[in-house]
């Protein structure tokens, strides 16, 4: 995709906070636990503040956990639901996995973005803490965020869902691979027949394994083209799949290899230029379209991964957590115009 190399060219407003701040790198750590804890307690904290100044009043939503069972024990996922219980009052589902390689971020992570979501679109948001590597090895992370996605439609009249308003998978970077993975097994799950997802939310998405790039030899050149950009290089991403030990060509962590994508639900892409994933994005939205799915789709030219969430000055920024709410607004359309039971690929 030589095409999209031009979108690699920072953008100015980027590149002249770069001139007064030059980005630091650091290698991918070596005490991996330590790295969890650090990020955990430093990474995350300037993510929950911005998000946390725009929380609305606590008289507009309610947050309660939940366990979930999942092979091995319980994890938790966090409920956000708008207003304060009115009898009878019913929303579409969002079910939110964070980002992080599968390796960093807990619950905590986006909690405020999804306060912040859930009142301002009037959606039910599930936030899924699932268990990351090394501790807990791939599919581990999808199993859990497909445990929640079950449990979720057993337990909507609690969670104060019609799944028949809206039905969304999401997530941003590892989190949207988990949210691809959950559409492609629901899809070909009975369980699912009469409540299907309606919707993909993929932020920055990681959409296939970096050892699977030669399959796509003139797709990917993004990985290339991206790799010591500031935030997440190619060292990263190497880092990342010798932690999360999955095999490549397996449709599970590489939804592009899927054998078929027809009857995926609709999917709205959020794209930056400067991203190694970059194309990742393109690729996907390509198959997706090619199988017969409708697409939305929002790209930011010379911005690295989840600019917006270390660079929140920028007004780049605020177009993209606009793009965000205008998104999340056309998969809920879209899935009412298009919802019907779950179709089953070809074999």
């Amino acid at each position: 995709m030589s095409q999209y190399a031009h979108l690699s060219k920072p953008d100015p407003e980027f590149a002249a906070w770069l001139e007064q701040h030059p980005a630091v790198r650091f290698p991918p750590p070596t005490d991996i636990p330590a790295a969890q804890r650090a990020w955990i307690e430093c990474g995350q904290p300037p993510i929950v503040v911005h998000q946390k100044s725009r929380l609305p009043p606590d008289a507009k939503y309610r947050v309660q956990d939940y366990k979930v069972p999942v092979d091995g024990g319980e994890i938790i996922v966090r409920a956000v639901v708008p207003g304060t219980g009115e009898e009878g009052q019913l929303y579409p589902l969002l079910i939110f996995a964070h980002g992080g390689g599968m390796i960093f971020g807990n619950v905590d992570q986006e909690d405020y973005f999804l306060r912040n979501i859930s009142t301002e679109l009037q959606v039910t948001t599930l936030n899924v803490d699932y268990r990351v590597a090394p501790q807990r090895q791939f599919p581990t992370a999808l199993n859990d965020s497909y445990a929640s996605l079950k449990w979720a439609v057993s337990n909507a009249e609690a969670l104060s869902v019609s799944l028949e308003k809206g039905f969304i998978v999401g997530g941003c970077s590892a989190g949207a691979n988990l949210a691809a993975g959950l559409a492609l097994r629901a899809r070909n799950d009975p369980f699912f027949t009469n409540t299907p997802v309606t919707g993909q939310y993929l932020a920055c998405p990681l959409l296939v394994h970096l050892d699977a790039h030669p399959h796509f030899p003139d797709d990917l050149l993004s990985m290339e083209q991206n790799k010591d950009v500031p935030g997440l290089t190619k060292e990263i991403m190497v880092f990342t799949f010798k932690t999360v030990i999955a095999s490549p060509t397996d449709p599970a962590i590489s939804p592009v290899l899927a054998p078929s994508h027809i009857g995926l639900p609709p999917a709205f892409f959020q794209i930056c230029g400067m991203d190694p994933l970059r194309d990742d994005g393109f690729l996907y939205d390509r198959l997706l379209r090619e199988a017969g799915c409708n697409t939305h789709m929002k790209v930011y030219p010379g911005l690295p991964h989840v600019f917006y969430s270390e660079y929140p000055h920028l007004k780049s920024s605020d177009r993209y957590e606009a793009d965000i709410r205008e998104g999340l607004r056309w998969l809920l359309k879209e899935g009412q115009a298009n919802r019907q039971p779950s179709a089953t690929p070809p074999h």
